[in-house]
């Protein structure tokens, strides 16, 4: 019997130009923040419902563990409502795995250097963070990126 539990993360990006061509794609790794393994502890404690409610991308320096937001966040969605245009959808692809995606629209004259991303346990994405990747991506005015980010329980 495997006594040992593990969850990893991975996000599939796609960049898009203000024409919908696609620029780039690739994958990134994440770290799991303090703040979801409170929240699968919570769920082993009773908690009736413990969600995963936004996604964020911004601009600032790279996060540890214990951080619970951003350094300079750009955007963010949720599952009521966001700061831009976007999508937040979630599913459960298999029976150890969660998935959700989120898609921003670029509305800065000047574009966005993106650096980090972040998924978070709270609204507006103040705080809460579950998971956290350095990214790297340029987009320009009116261009998008799709986040699709896979939490795998091992």
């Amino acid at each position: 019997m495997n006594e040992e539990m593990g969850l990893t993360g991975t996000i599939e990006y796609k960049v898009w130009d203000k024409n919908g061509y696609l620029k780039d794609e690739g994958v990134y790794r994440n770290f799991i923040c303090d703040g979801l393994k409170t929240l699968v502890i919570d769920l082993m404690n009773g908690a009736s419902v413990v969600t995963v409610k936004a996604m964020a991308v911004g601009t600032g320096a790279v996060q540890i563990n214990t951080d619970t937001a951003l350094t300079t966040m750009v955007s963010y969605n949720n599952d009521s409502g966001s700061s831009a245009v976007v999508i937040f959808a979630d599913s459960q692809p298999s029976a150890n795995a969660l998935k959700f995606i989120a898609t921003f629209g670029c509305d800065a004259a000047a574009g966005w250097v993106l650096t980090e991303a972040g998924l978070f346990s709270v609204d507006g994405c103040a705080s809460g963070m579950a998971a956290y990747a350095t990214i790297a991506n340029t987009l320009a005015l009116a261009d998008s990126i799709q986040l699709t980010w896979t939490l795998t329980f091992t």
